[in-house]
């Protein structure tokens, strides 16, 4: 089961130290790639990133919290399922997030009555 930390601090960090900021779609970039190679920490980093844009379209998708709840924890394994067959080359990382969480929230929600299957 996927554990998440409760930060959601979407700023850019900065691992430099000198107060140039980080671009944030080559981090969700980075974070995609290292949870290809297994690093845990990746799709924590991942969820504190994105968390706040896919679970407020899992609740828009779903009307519901505990639906929303539900649909961002299958998006988040899914990513980390997913993640080595991700190419950057392709496409850019926040629109395969997206287009995961696109997907997993139509798989999800009974199309008749907007609620979690």
């Amino acid at each position: 089961m996927l554990t998440m930390s409760a930060s959601h601090d979407q700023r850019p960090l900065d691992p430099a130290g000198d107060g140039s900021p980080r671009d944030p779609v080559a981090d969700i970039t980075a974070a995609v790639q290292r949870c290809a190679r297994g690093d845990r920490a990746a799709i924590a980093e991942l969820y504190d990133r994105t968390c706040g844009l896919v679970y407020g379209l899992a609740r828009a998708g779903t009307s519901t919290d505990a639906g929303a709840a539900q649909v961002t924890t299958r998006i988040y394994a899914r990513v980390w399922r997913d993640s080595v067959g991700f190419r950057r080359e392709r496409t850019c990382a926040l629109a395969w997030l997206l287009r995961i969480t696109s997907e997993e929230i139509a798989r999800c929600v009974d199309p008749t009555e907007g609620a979690p299957r």
